[in-house]
């Protein structure tokens, strides 16, 4: 954590990603007068939306609702044409370590933190695009 406290806040921006699943349930069930129904109601995911954003400076950046999924190409269009376009040069980018992060060829990493594997996280600076 020493290597990210040492880098003033105005110069970092945390990127990740998450998904909002919408089910379809089952409101009614099935059992013996009187009794109450217990136990587990299995649904099934028929829409999920997906948000990838970053936080600079404590304001949210390039945030991006989506349909489709997370993969190397969405992330590195988004990474690109809307992210780099946000923030300023020389700006260091924390990010998890998702396989379609390792892939955007802008990217130059080098692990700063040290702990569990869960836990790691990389410090990314960014190239500049020609």
């Amino acid at each position: 954590m020493g290597k990210v406290a040492c880098i003033k806040p105005k110069d970092i921006v945390y990127i990740d990603e998450t998904g909002f699943d919408e089910y379809y349930s089952r409101n009614y069930g099935y059992s013996k007068r009187g009794h109450k129904i217990i136990g587990k109601v299995y649904g099934r995911k028929i829409f999920r939306t997906n948000l990838v954003a970053g936080l600079a400076n404590g304001k949210v950046v390039a945030e991006k609702l989506y349909k489709e999924s997370t993969d190397y190409s969405f992330f590195e269009d988004w990474f690109t044409s809307e992210l780099l376009p946000q923030i300023k040069k020389k700006t260091v980018i924390i990010l998890d370590n998702a396989t379609f992060h390792r892939k955007v060829p802008y990217l130059v990493s080098s692990p700063v933190l040290s702990g569990p594997k869960s836990y790691r996280e990389k410090m990314v600076k960014y190239k500049e695009v020609s």
